[in-house]
This record gives C-alpha cells, structure tokens and sequence, in this order.
C-alpha cells in the first residue's frame, strides 16, 4: 500500500493540492498522512515546554478541522488520515515520519508562480522538493482538480525510460492512462521551433528545444504540447538552478501553473 503525506499550512492552497491529490489517488489502496509543522512565531525566541504545548494543541485542533472539511464540505466520506505535528520547519519537521512510515510522496500547495526564481514556490516548499527523501508533487493554486492527460519531463538530455528514478512519473501515467514526452532543453539561440525526436527504444518521444531561457522553453512546451504535470529530477541541480534563476535585466515574469514532480537521482 502507498503511503502519501499532505503537507498543510491551513492555507487555500494546501487544502487544493489536498484535493488534488485525493483526485490523483482516488480508488487506490493508499494510507493518507495529514502533516503540519508548527514553529514558534516568533522569531529567534526559543519556545517553552507550556508554549509548545500550546503550539502542538492548536496544530492537532486544525487537523481534525482540515479532515472534516474534506470529509462534510467535499464529499470524501469515509476518507481516512493519519492526522500528525510535528515541531520546526520544512524539511526537517516531517523527516522522522516520512522515514517511520516509509512515505512514497510527499504533496504540498504552492500559491503559483510571481517571477521565474525560487519564489515561484516559497522557500519551504522548495526546500522540500530539494531535499526531501522521496518524491515530492507541488500543486500551484491554479492546477484544476483533474489528472494529468500529459506529463512532461524536463531533463537537459534524452533518458531512454528504464531508469528506476523514473518510476513514480511512470506510475502516474499508467493509473490515468496519460501520455509522458519529454522536454530536452538547452539554452542557445533559437533558429528553429522545437523539433520532436525519439527516445531510446522509442519509450517516449522527447521535445528537442532551444531556447534563449530554459524557462521560456519549458513555458514554450507547456502551452504547445498541453502538459499538465510536468517532471524535474534532482540532483540535476544545474537545469533547476536555470529554470528558478531570475534574470533581472529582461525583467520577465513568468506564469508555472501545473503540478510539479520532483524525482531524486
């Protein structure tokens, strides 16, 4: 049985990547985890034993308003959580519980994209895609709660498809029966538009783009091609360091509104 774990910081958005996952999972043998990381509010002030307890409190009462919401509000009956606090921030919080319960993704809410740099996600939520020990799906507040037709993987090379950190992405898609292409992108003048070429052993056929702006490309792919889940493998840190790097002399601002996978290497 898979185990997920919802992430939450009570906000609109992670109760929407919530619901996006529950879309992603439905009828599927999976063991929820609602997990939220509460910390001192303020700052640089070491938290009392009477405090944190306050803290932990007010934490476990939200959870159980977040369950019921799903459950009265959304029409989850029968819906299942483990309702779990824990103490400090991401990524560290939920580390104990993901190697405990041998999580298999973690899903958390983003509020969408403001600029093409890390921001698009929060530092936490970024944090959490970079060095989580699993998988890691961020839902941007614009996703509609609907599986993924077309999943794209981003990689700065063509990968054949065997390779084992691939397996989540390939589970997706074989639950919802959706199409995977990928999308190589290098950074250099763009002469033509994007050419198609197949993959090793024609697994699935990658987008061969060339692009002044990894991110544009990726933008590029994205309206062109429909993907609606799109896949990043760390530690390729190099091609998302390109694609969260602001370029402040063209000043673009840059709109990331699909779900985002991140695969660990």
């Amino acid at each position: 049985m898979k185990t997920i774990l919802f992430a939450t910081d009570f906000s609109i958005n992670s109760l929407h990547a919530i619901r996006y996952g529950l879309e992603l999972f439905k009828g599927q043998p999976v063991r929820y985890i609602l997990f939220n990381a509460y910390v001192d509010p303020s700052s640089g002030v070491t938290m009392t034993a009477s405090y944190a307890d306050v803290m932990r409190e007010l934490s476990e009462s939200m959870l159980k308003k977040v369950h019921e919401q799903l459950v009265d509000d959304y029409g989850y009956k029968g819906l299942k959580m483990d309702l779990v606090s824990g103490y400090g921030d991401l990524p560290f919080a939920p580390r104990p519980i993901i190697e405990k319960r041998g999580v298999d993704l973690v899903i958390l809410g983003t509020s969408g994209a403001s600029g093409p740099n890390l921001a698009i996600f929060g530092s936490s939520a970024y944090s959490m895609m970079k060095d989580a020990q699993c998988p890691v799906l961020a839902v941007p507040l614009q996703t509609p709660i609907e599986v993924p037709s077309n999943i794209g993987l981003a990689s700065d090379k063509v990968m054949g498809g065997n390779e084992p950190v691939l397996a989540p992405m390939f589970e997706i898609a074989e639950l919802h029966g959706s199409s995977i292409m990928g999308v190589k992108v290098l950074k250099k003048k763009v002469i033509d538009g994007p050419a198609i070429i197949d993959g090793p052993d024609d697994q699935f056929p990658f987008i061969d783009l060339s692009a002044n702006d990894p991110l544009e490309g990726i933008e590029l792919a994205i309206g062109e091609y429909g993907i609606d889940m799109l896949t990043i493998i760390i530690p390729q840190r190099k091609l998302l360091d390109r694609i969260f790097h602001k370029s402040v002399s063209k000043q673009i601002v840059k709109q990331v509104t699909v779900p985002i996978l991140t695969l660990h290497g």
